[in-house]
């Protein structure tokens, strides 16, 4: 969580607080505030649209991919210690080995992680975060909401920002000095560069992009949990493991 969004959890817990149950019908038993919901997507599009899409412009224009690519190689690898974090909460301890084995390659052999070796040789991140923990030990079925400038989540998701936050060891990091917050600009931006091209693929093609996106949303946290709760498993007759590859990662970008 960035420090320029530091409440963002908290008013969203208090959105959801005052919206109560939705004025409209729902359309999905998942999405009891999509009322709420709807209106913060709005909220989200306009921001993407009038101010990520301009920054990431000026990002891409600037920046070649080879360095961008570089940029989020460390970044997902200063990520990777609180993903071990919640590996350990989750009693998962194959995504432990695998989440150690890629910082250490990482770290060193990918120099300071800025070369992805560990995903070159077999070893690929996968997504984490302390609302899968709470999921693993019983909030399974919390309900979609739609997070101000974070975009598709969950109740759960909004209630771990705080944890995420003090997870990460960009939060440790002195800010009088300016480090801080130049490292957290850079990872937004950079986070913005890769998610912007499929939600702008969803949004441009979709009838109706808000449902899009969260049907997108939920089934990939359906596809993630299988993945924790089995420890990084998914059995062969599993609906999950009939999702390509491709399919997969557009999901997890959405």
């Amino acid at each position: 969580m960035k420090p320029l969004f530091a409440r963002v959890g908290i008013l969203s817990l208090v959105a959801l607080i005052l919206t109560g149950c939705a004025s409209t019908q729902p359309t999905d038993p998942n999405d009891p505030y999509e009322s709420y919901n709807r209106g913060v997507y709005k909220f989200n599009n306009g921001f993407y649209h009038y101010v990520a899409t301009p920054v990431n412009t000026v990002y891409t224009t600037a920046l070649h991919e080879f360095v961008r690519t570089g940029i989020g190689n460390a970044f997902n690898n200063i990520n990777t210690v609180p993903d071990m974090m919640n590996d350990a909460l989750q009693w998962n301890w194959r995504y432990f080995v695998k989440d150690t084995v890629r910082l250490v390659l990482n770290t060193t052999l990918g120099i300071l992680g800025l070369i992805d070796v560990a995903g070159e040789s077999g070893i690929p991140a996968h997504e984490q975060g302390f609302s899968y923990t709470l999921a693993k030990w019983g909030w399974s079925n919390s309900n979609y909401f739609m997070l101000p400038f974070f975009g598709p989540g969950t109740v759960s998701t909004a209630f771990s920002l705080p944890v995420n936050y003090f997870m990460s060891p960009l939060t440790y990091i002195p800010q009088s000095s300016g480090t801080s917050w130049t490292l957290w600009g850079v990872d937004s931006v950079q986070t913005i560069s890769e998610q912007l091209p499929s939600y702008n693929a969803i949004n441009d093609s979709a009838i109706d992009p808000y449902v899009s996106i969260r049907n997108a949303y939920i089934q990939n946290r359906a596809y993630v949990l299988e993945q924790i709760e089995n420890d990084g498993v998914i059995s062969d007759d599993s609906e999950a493991s009939q999702m390509s590859p491709a399919l997969q990662m557009s999901l997890a970008n959405s």
